[in-house]
């Protein structure tokens, strides 16, 4: 069993080309189905033995308190006779966005942690780690493209794609983003989940998506939030976007292939929204996420 030191693995974002709620589930969870998949801006996370436990905290939270600490106690819980472990990350990916940062970076420190302690985990237990911890780490374990389904842990992995992608995330703080737009979920926002078989046919035929596939459930109760979120729909749809969504519960819009836009798309977009709007010029993974760099025991 090969052990090493220290992992450095980049863990990416993801945006969900579209987002169908289709009901409340027995176990107080929603039933959802919706296409995600990963893109290039990632943080960069560094796990490693450390064996003065000196901790870890980032961006005034402590770390003990983050899904990487989580998912680095579940690890340990689930192999006991694994090393101390510490960490420290390099974050890209905006916080509370919609693009599944925190839970890639949990599957990161999972598979890193699996490494270090000589891979004694499969991935198939590793997933079940990461379903505990949380619905979306599953899918950062996988194919950089999948459906998923259930409350989010059912994966149908699907082909990678190259899209070009232009992020676009409001400044709109929400307290427990999540559970609030939830809250404000009506039946009118609930659909059958025919929306991501369209995508995938779309997708299995090279054809880029258009905005009724892209649909989200999130969109109106975001925008009943603040509605200079549809002042941004407008902008789009204006400047000849015919491929945008909201990815997960936002505020992160995304467009796709934006130089089938208008030309100065992005200035456009600056000039009108200013700070309020930042933009991440990105594209879609081809590859799973794996550890970029380790050092092995001497």
């Amino acid at each position: 069993m090969t052990t090493c030191m220290s992992v450095t693995i980049d863990a990416p974002a993801k945006i969900n080309l579209g987002l169908e709620i289709l009901g409340m589930r027995q176990d107080g969870f929603h039933e959802i189905r919706s296409v995600m998949a990963m893109i290039e801006l990632a943080d960069t996370l560094h796990i490693f033995v450390d064996k003065a436990k000196a901790g870890t905290s980032v961006a005034d939270v402590p770390g003990s308190d983050t899904l990487i600490a989580r998912a680095i106690r579940a690890f340990h819980d689930a192999v006991p006779q694994s090393p101390q472990l510490g960490w420290t990350i390099d974050r890209r990916i905006p916080i509370a966005a919609g693009l599944g940062g925190s839970s890639s970076d949990a599957a990161a420190a999972l598979i890193a942690a699996n490494r270090i302690a000589g891979s004694p985990l499969e991935r198939h237990d590793l997933a079940l780690l990461a379903a505990s911890l949380g619905s979306d780490i599953p899918f950062f374990l996988g194919n950089p493209a999948a459906i998923a389904s259930g409350r989010g842990t059912i994966l149908e992995p699907l082909n990678p794609m190259r899209y070009e992608v232009l992020l676009m995330v409001p400044t709109i703080d929400i307290p427990e983003k999540t559970t609030s737009l939830y809250s404000l979920i009506r039946p009118e926002d609930y659909s059958d989940g025919n929306q991501a078989n369209e995508t995938r046919e779309l997708l299995a035929g090279n054809r880029l998506p258009g905005i009724r596939n892209l649909r989200n459930a999130f969109s109106r109760p975001l925008a009943s939030i603040e509605p200079r979120i549809l002042d941004l729909h407008r902008a789009l749809s204006s400047s000849g976007c015919d491929a945008f969504g909201l990815s997960g519960a936002g505020p992160a819009h995304f467009v796709l292939e934006p130089e089938r836009c208008v030309p100065g798309l992005r200035d456009a977009l600056a000039q009108q929204f200013g700070n309020w709007l930042t933009l991440i010029p990105t594209r879609t993974r081809l590859a799973p996420l794996r550890v970029t760099q380790s050092v092995s025991n001497v």
